[in-house]
């Protein structure tokens, strides 16, 4: 599992999957570098928050489905912007998650096993 997070949310997130679900994580703090990571050693799953320093993501995950190599993988995003929109720009770019932050372990665990399952997990905005 790839998450492109500040350190402080990768650690929670470390917290809850890695030490609760025995989840192999890989915190990368850029979109530039976890589309470089993930190219080498694809990820189950990625989880990105909207916003990110050197480009949004959004557009990480717009050019995570360009790749053949990681257009199958899912995309949980995460946001502490709560707009109607939210839901349309996730799936637009490719996504199959949202989260809303702050969010709870019970919230992350069970976003993180429907998209797993190959299903959406879409938190109400």
């Amino acid at each position: 599992m790839t998450c492109g997070y500040d350190p402080d949310l990768a650690d929670l997130i470390q917290i809850i999957l890695g030490r609760g679900r025995n989840d192999e994580l890989r915190y990368l703090s850029e979109a530039p570098m976890l589309l470089t990571a993930a190219e080498k050693d694809p990820p189950d799953l990625i989880i990105l928050p909207v916003m990110m320093v050197v480009m949004d993501g959004f557009e990480a995950c717009r050019r995570l489905r360009q790749s053949p190599r990681l257009r199958h993988i899912p995309v949980l995003f995460c946001s502490a912007a709560h707009t109607p929109e939210m839901h349309q720009w996730v799936t637009r770019a490719g996504g199959q998650g949202y989260l809303h932050m702050p969010f709870g372990a019970h919230e992350l665990l069970n976003a993180r096993d429907a998209l797993l399952r190959g299903e959406t997990h879409l938190q109400p905005v």
